[in-house]
């Protein structure tokens, strides 16, 4: 539902407290006459001027389109109090020079006429000031259920997730728990494995081992068997000497005699 009202609205109010309070400081009468009435418009156009600005919510569009129908009501007393004061501001504002012997005249009127008008206005502001209060108020309530009803969805929603979650990480658990245990298998297996490859090739490593000394052994002794070929080396065949007890001992053919009577000289 629509209540037919837009921002222009609110200026205009606004412009008309301010002709009013214009109206009101020039008419020439006692400030204490319209002091307070001044006071109440000033707080009036304050309202109006945080109503205009007031947000409005999906929960509570209605709402706050009455508050600000309800605080727009107050156009046409306003009009009609600014109407009133208007009929003598030509004889009573400060710029008029024609008609002065109606001055006085009017300024009785204004001062028994005017009060009682002032009186009424500020009765008007008074009730409508309460009014707007109490509509604020239902609105700051309303919200505040919105706002609980919306805390709670959105509690409901994050315990939702929180239990996804936690249905989530007990999975996961489960699934590390599964994948450290087959973990755990597969390097056990890998060691066994290990330990059998290592274990074979040590065997075969040895096995080859003592193949290779083997030979190497067979190599040194057949090399040990096997007479040198003198041909080719500068040494000769030993001389064999038998002294007169008949024994008999090789002397290498390269010593001369001197060498070979020591030789026979040691020996006996």
């Amino acid at each position: 539902m629509s209540f037919g009202f837009s921002v222009g609205d609110f200026i205009a109010v606004g412009k008309l407290i301010a002709d009013i309070t214009s109206c009101l400081k020039e008419s020439g009468g006692s400030k204490s006459e319209y002091c307070d009435l001044v006071l109440e418009l000033e707080c009036l156009h304050k309202t109006l001027l945080h109503l205009d600005r007031l947000p409005s919510s999906q929960g509570n569009s209605r709402s706050v389109d009455s508050i600000k129908y309800a605080a727009l009501s107050c156009r046409r007393p306003l009009e009609e109090f600014l109407g009133k004061l208007k009929r003598y501001e030509a004889s009573l504002g400060p710029s008029t020079k024609s008609s002065t012997w109606k001055t006085p005249v009017d300024k009785v009127r204004f001062h028994l006429g005017a009060r009682d008008e002032i009186r009424k206005m500020q009765s008007y502001l008074s009730v409508h000031a309460g009014t707007l209060n109490i509509l604020l108020a239902e609105h700051g309530l309303e919200s505040m259920n919105i706002a609980h009803e919306q805390n709670g969805a959105a509690h409901l929603a994050i315990r939702e997730r929180l239990e996804t979650t936690n249905g989530v990480l007990v999975q996961v658990r489960d699934s590390v728990v599964g994948q450290a245990a087959a973990l755990y298998k597969a390097t056990t297996l890998l060691e066994q494995l290990y330990k059998l490859v290592s274990g074979e090739i040590r065997a075969s490593w040895r096995r080859l081992e003592d193949k290779q000394i083997y030979l190497t052994l067979l190599d040194i002794k057949a090399g040990l068997v096997s007479r040198p070929d003198v041909r080719w080396t500068f040494l000769q065949e030993p001389v064999l000497v038998e002294d007169a007890l008949g024994r008999k001992f090789p002397v290498p053919s390269e010593y001369d005699f001197s060498l070979l009577d020591r030789i026979i000289r040691h020996k006996f």
